[in-house]
């Protein structure tokens, strides 16, 4: 197993986070239904905890957004 595998970052901002959902704007749209809120919450600095963002990429994958049409 390599080191960087072992090493995960623990807080990512906006940009990582709409990297690893495909879009920025898809998790700035979980983040306006409240799915998930910063840890760090500043006016130069907004840090999301990235197990949050799994777990909130997990739950648009089961459930998807409240306002899909299915």
């Amino acid at each position: 197993m390599k080191y960087s595998e072992l090493i995960k970052p623990l807080g990512i901002d906006t940009e990582q986070a709409g990297f690893m959902f495909g879009r920025k704007s898809l998790f700035e749209k979980v983040v306006n239904l409240g799915w998930i809120k910063p840890v760090v919450d500043r006016h130069s600095c907004k840090l999301y905890d990235i197990r949050e963002v799994e777990a909130c990429w997990e739950r648009l994958r089961a459930e998807g957004l409240p306002d899909d049409k299915k």
